[in-house]
């Protein structure tokens, strides 16, 4: 339970891409979904290390 309790934000903002991805594949049914899960991942990256300055 403390494993929960420390990581909620980041299980809740990984299930946020899942259903974002999820939602994609059923869109464009020929690219799966976790090709879209790391597209996602690469372009929260780029915005996270941008506006942070890493």
């Amino acid at each position: 339970m403390e494993f929960i309790k420390k990581n909620w934000m980041g299980m809740g903002f990984c299930l946020i891409i899942a259903v974002a991805a999820y939602f994609l594949v059923t869109l464009l049914p020929i690219v799966g979904g976790p090709v879209f899960g790391i597209l996602f991942g690469m372009i929260i990256t780029l915005i996270i290390k941008a506006r942070c300055g890493y």
